[in-house]
């Protein structure tokens, strides 16, 4: 838990390294068993999210995808993959967007 909190104190903070340092180091203690499922979750999401934000599209579709294997229609991670998908398509056009919404989640 004092992981978890480390890794949203950080990211409110701004502090994207930390954050994802966090949330990775959340993802190694968490074990698969049902009880930490929810923090396996929440890294999942989380590093995905820091992933998208710093333009790390293969992370970020990675992790969500993970994300969504253990919580199947989890909306955040969707959100994540619409993201990725769409920035990989405006990539191949020689388009470039990024406009921040939410602590996670860059959007067109």
């Amino acid at each position: 838990r004092i992981v978890l909190e480390w890794a949203v104190a950080a990211t409110n903070a701004g502090d994207w390294g930390a954050a994802e340092r966090a949330y990775r180091r959340l993802l190694e203690r968490a074990s698969l068993d049902t009880a930490y499922r929810d923090y396996r979750l929440t890294a999942l999401v989380g590093v995905a999210g820091l992933a998208s934000r710093r333009g790390d599209l293969a992370v970020a579709r990675d992790f969500a995808e993970r994300a969504l294997q253990l919580q199947p229609g989890h909306p955040l991670a969707q959100r994540i993959l619409t993201y990725v998908a769409e920035e990989q398509q405006r990539r191949a056009r020689g388009e470039t967007t990024y406009v921040e919404v939410g602590p996670f989640m860059p959007v067109r």
